[in-house]
């Protein structure tokens, strides 16, 4: 098991980054999943799949960002990728949300 040891955690982000940049092609952005999953909604995504990145152990799913998305807010975007759960039941507190 690894053990985090944050100077070392530092230092992998800026490495990602570099081994991402070399895989990009020109006029294009690469992201690892987890970057991606921060920009959900606000961005368009190619999914590329898993890549292996030197000095990484394990692979790393990456996307191309393949355009921006057009939203009123960040509830917006943060809710496009991810489904809601739907008020069930709760038909007086939605008349309240909608007189307000």
């Amino acid at each position: 098991m690894r053990r985090f040891h944050p100077q070392s955690r530092s230092g992998e982000t800026p490495n990602i980054a570099a081994r991402l940049q070399s895989l990009a092609e020109p006029s294009s952005v690469l992201v690892s999943e987890r970057t991606r999953s921060l920009g959900a909604g606000f961005f368009g995504y190619a999914e590329l799949g898993p890549h292996s990145l030197k000095g990484m152990s394990e692979p790393f799913r990456l996307s191309r960002v393949v355009g921006t998305r057009a939203t009123q807010s960040s509830f917006d975007a943060s809710s496009s990728e991810v489904a809601l759960t739907p008020l069930v039941g709760r038909e007086e507190e939605i008349a309240l949300l909608l007189r307000r």
